[in-house]
């Protein structure tokens, strides 16, 4: 308002308008200025609301070209911020009640008009509208903060179900990334697996997330590689979610934080300005860390299972070391006894050969149980050369011709993660054989940036319905061994028309 206090007078008679004039300018005192705009019509009346602002306005209701009970509720629409007081030659006071409950600061009857009274009525008007709209600010304001912590609430309630019900890190990941982009609108969203010693390049396996209008989500032109990977460098060294801006485009990066390492990443993307960026910035740590609890859980099961890998390798190597000698060493005796015993025409000669074939078939028995838990060729040669073999070895098996091909000779994965390549491999080779009715089958090995892909293919009957795949065994142990090292398995129709198996794992930095 400053020092000018503008009134618009809307008053078809020309007397009572000299004489609100004359009162407003009397009692207003020397503190303000009155600039008064009379009025006569309400359509004149509106075209001045379109052209400028005023800090009050004073109306009779009956206009020449608006009946009494349009006139407050027209201005009142027009501009919805500006205190009204209502001139009525009715002194009703109902009327004025129900004046004040459609919107009007104050009512003032025509037969009691002084400058003192219009003075204060107009000013009580200004100062309680402007309480008003700080009120309804303030409720909106609040309203806001609410809707966005109940948003919040919402969000963190989603993400600990996913927490608790992940069947993989990956599968957390990508379920969370997709709760975050669906409860805070955000159109697009990256989840990025930091494999081993990639965490230090910030790149990885990424899965992309695009929620809702896609065409408004193109990579940046400015927004290099480069600059990606410093973001997310950023990230992993700090800790700390990172926001940055770049023109109009806002980048979220949350690290996943397990004791000693940031083993992957969530990224997000949006073109419209983050409210409360403190409270959300807040939030998407607490997410992170109920995803690092994914994380936690994953790695103390791969190191339960890569133990038990550990005892079972030391213990086959007794049983093949200890044992398996042992009786090779009997078979062997029994074998000199018979021929001995054969010699001389011995009546004990059956008993002999009896217990010769029993050793025998035990000793045959323990080599394939051994066959069975682990691969000599896999141990010694690698992954590699040891599928290679298990191929041949199945085409030699099964009815079944199968090949072998992969554009890398050598993986850099532990002897772990190589075992459970293996067994996922030797598994779909042996449901080939078994149960495929296939005459041909593919094993494809396709290491590409950072991650393997190993698909199984065959051109048998295939799986009919998705029960058999869910309830398996088999297709159940595969699973369990792809989440240990942190791989995506999926079976799908070959286009040969039988089973697809997919795995696709990430591979570390070779140094």
């Amino acid at each position: 308002m400053g020092n000018v206090l503008s009134i618009l007078l809307l008053e078809d008679n020309a007397d009572h308008a000299a004489l609100v004039c004359r009162s407003l300018s009397r009692g207003i005192g020397h503190d303000f200025r009155v600039e008064i705009v009379h009025e006569r019509r309400l359509d004149t009346t509106l075209q001045q609301l379109v052209r400028r602002s005023f800090d009050a306005i004073i109306t009779d209701l009956k206009l020449p070209d608006s009946p009494s009970h349009q006139t407050l509720q027209t201005i009142i629409d027009a501009v919805p911020d500006t205190p009204v007081v209502v001139m009525t030659s009715m002194e009703d006071a109902d009327l004025g009640m129900n004046l004040v409950k459609q919107g009007a600061q104050d009512f003032l009857f025509k037969t009691q008009l002084d400058g003192p009274l219009i003075t204060r009525s107009v000013l009580y008007a200004i100062e309680r509208k402007r309480r008003e709209s700080e009120q309804e600010t303030h409720a909106s304001e609040l309203e806001t903060i609410v809707t966005a912590r109940t948003r919040y609430l919402e969000l963190l309630l989603a993400v600990s179900d996913i927490s608790h019900h992940a069947r993989s890190n990956r599968d957390a990941l990508q379920q969370t990334v997709a709760q975050i982009c669906a409860s805070l609108n955000l159109p697009f969203g990256t989840a990025v697996l930091l494999p081993d010693d990639r965490a230090s390049a910030g790149v990885g396996i990424e899965s992309v997330y695009r929620h809702e209008d896609a065409s408004v989500l193109m990579m940046p032109a400015e927004d290099s590689a480069i600059d990606r990977r410093t973001r997310r460098q950023r990230a992993i060294n700090s800790r700390r979610v990172v926001v940055e801006q770049k023109g109009p485009v806002i980048w979220l990066v949350l690290p996943v934080l397990t004791d000693n390492a940031v083993p992957a990443l969530m990224e997000f993307r949006t073109n419209t300005p983050l409210s409360d960026s403190v409270s959300l910035v807040s939030v998407l740590e607490r997410v992170c860390t109920q995803i690092a609890q994914v994380f936690a859980r994953s790695e103390f099961q791969r190191a339960i299972e890569e133990s038990a890998h550990l005892e079972q390798q030391s213990m086959i190597g007794d049983l093949h070391d200890g044992l398996s000698h042992e009786l090779s060493g009997l078979t062997w005796l029994a074998h000199s006894h018979v021929l001995r015993l054969r010699e001389a025409d011995s009546e004990f000669l059956p008993a002999a050969l009896e217990l010769h074939n029993g050793l025998r078939n035990s000793l045959q028995l323990l080599r394939r149980s051994l066959h069975g838990m682990t691969s000599l060729a896999l141990e010694t040669e690698g992954l590699i050369p040891a599928v290679s073999l298990l191929v041949r070895e199945a085409s030699e098996r099964f009815p079944c011709r199968c090949e072998f091909q992969s554009n890398a000779d050598e993986l850099p994965v532990s002897r772990f993660v190589a075992a459970q390549i293996y067994r996922i491999v030797q598994e779909s080779l042996t449901n080939v054989g078994k149960h495929a009715q296939a005459t041909s089958a593919f094993v494809h090995f396709l290491r590409q940036g950072g991650s393997l892909t190993v698909s199984i293919s065959d051109n048998g009957k295939g799986v009919a319905g998705s029960e058999k795949l869910n309830s398996g065994l088999g297709f159940g142990i595969m699973r369990h061994r792809s989440r240990l090292i942190d791989g995506d398995l999926q079976f799908r129709k070959s286009a040969s028309g039988g089973l697809l198996v997919r795995l696709e794992i990430p591979l570390p930095q070779e140094s």
